[in-house]
């Protein structure tokens, strides 16, 4: 009596109850009706608690959402309300079973499986996508207010912002224009040295701008150029500045770059930057592509020297092969490889490798100090179809291997691009040392049956594809990766 009492107390529910009463028959009817009794009191369980919005989906959304579905952000529509997401119930439960949605590249292969996981990984668990697609098709019910989850802070841009900057006045491209390469000259007015700990870009005419890259021009070379009104100067192949880096790299699809307190990138004092914008204007969104461009900057700084200085570099983008074996790389044994970078039209699963080992010095005097990966994404255009980036060490730190897949993004969405963050410490980064070698290889398919070729030939009027070479417009492409590499800062 005292045992039943106590399971009483414990599972008083009529669900708890019925799985009780069939464990009672174990000896009589064997495991499987046990089975299938413990499946019928889930089962009554799980339709009693219908799904709702605020109890259910609403947190889903929050936590992988709205990073994007924002007022203002960079998705087509919000999914902040309940009145937002109940319309969007039959395309979130399609979208996310397919894995559509959320976006994201990075996935993990047989072929490439990264050693760390990454941070703000918005991938959704099964049970997540079955409770999306449960939702959509028990009624949308919204539920009570109380179940909420708290609200969070879901406007787009850089979180903790203290620096916008934008050009002296707005650009306009003709929809019938080609690419377009426009720098502008933006004046941060530093008057000491300063590390900035985020960085992001808004782009004013999503339509056509294609990528921005922010530069470094602590000389002031640029300010020197013959400026237009809009305070910018035609660049296309590069920013005529000599000592520059780059701050920040943004592509359709990209968040904000945010990086701890213990991590900045190095400003001197006077540094000015130069913004510059890939304008790819096009006749299909016509009635948008006129509409004046303002893209700014924003940026925010790390009141106190931190523990490691960030640079970010692009590598790759070689359309031959270099003395030492780096650059392009052409394989011999490949009856159908060309010596240059091409993808001939037609050609499906056609890879490009390329190839970058690290310098013994950082300068020309001081030796390369070891390198920590702290961010790292892949660049082409529409015709790449799959990116995977490799590191083989000459003499690896224990307890890394000496060869690594450090990236892998089988599924390339040019509309979906970003840097990912591996989900560890610091100095358990990724490392990479000097006579280390990087290995890039991106597949592209130049055929009708990718439908990026198809609308880029609808953008020229053609219906056939053409070859496609290295180049700096849409309708070229690229093989670049991104890194954001860290290095302790020098006493």
């Amino acid at each position: 009596m005292y045992e039943a009492g106590l399971i009483a107390k414990l599972a008083p529910s009529a669900a708890r109850r019925a799985t009780i009463a069939a464990m009672k028959f174990v000896t009589a009817l064997g495991l499987s009706a046990v089975t299938l009794a413990l499946a019928s009191a889930c089962s009554s369980s799980t339709q009693s608690q219908p799904v709702t919005f605020h109890k259910d989906v609403e947190p889903i959304l929050q936590a992988h959402c709205q990073s994007c579905h924002v007022a203002g952000g960079i998705a087509p529509f919000p999914l902040v309300t309940f009145a937002d997401a109940k319309p969007m119930a039959p395309m979130l439960a399609v979208a996310t079973a397919s894995k559509k949605m959320p976006p994201w590249g990075a996935t993990e292969s047989a072929a490439c499986a990264p050693r760390f996981g990454w941070t703000h990984d918005p991938r959704l668990s099964t049970a997540q996508i079955a409770t999306l697609d449960t939702w959509s098709k028990t009624g949308t019910l919204e539920g009570n207010l109380a179940d909420a989850p708290p609200p969070v802070d879901a406007r787009p841009g850089l979180p903790g912002v203290q620096m916008e900057l934008q050009p002296a006045g707005p650009y306009s491209v003709s929809a019938t224009s080609s690419d377009a390469f426009r720098c502008f000259v933006l004046d941060p007015k530093l008057a000491q040295d300063t590390w900035v700990s985020g960085a992001n870009v808004i782009p004013g005419n999503a339509e056509i701008v294609h990528h921005v890259i922010l530069f470094t021009d602590p000389a002031g070379e640029s300010a020197k150029k013959t400026l237009g009104a809009d305070g910018g100067y035609e660049c296309f192949g590069g920013i005529g500045v000599q000592d520059t880096s780059i701050l920040m790299a943004w592509a359709p699809g990209m968040q904000a770059q945010e990086f701890p307190p213990n991590v900045g990138t190095k400003l001197t004092a006077g540094t000015q930057l130069v913004m510059q914008v890939h304008y790819h204007p096009h006749t299909v969104a016509a009635a948008t592509s006129d509409k004046p461009d303002l893209t700014r900057a924003q940026l925010r700084f790390n009141p106190a020297t931190p523990e490691y200085a960030l640079v970010s570099l692009l590598l790759g983008n070689f359309d031959k092969t270099e003395k030492n074996g780096d650059g392009f790389v052409y394989d011999s044994s490949d009856p159908q490889a060309l010596s240059t970078f091409v993808i001939p039209a037609g050609a499906k699963d056609r890879t490009v490798t390329q190839r970058v080992t690290l310098p013994p010095t950082l300068d020309g005097k001081n030796a390369l100090p070891t390198l920590r990966i702290y961010g790292i994404g892949g660049h082409m255009h529409w015709v790449g179809t799959k990116v995977e980036i490799t590191a083989h060490r000459l003499t690896p730190l224990d307890p890394e291997p000496q060869d690594e897949c450090l990236l892998g993004i089988p599924n390339w969405d040019f509309n979906w691009q970003r840097v990912y963050h591996y989900d560890t410490d610091i100095e358990t980064l990724p490392s990479l040392r000097q006579f280390d070698q990087v290995t890039l290889k991106c597949t592209y398919d130049n055929t009708l049956q990718n439908s990026k070729v198809q609308l880029a030939l609808s953008q020229q009027g053609l219906k056939q594809p053409a070859d496609v070479k290295l180049g700096e417009t849409t309708l070229d492409e690229m093989c670049l990766g991104i890194f954001q590499l860290v290095a302790k800062v020098a006493p």
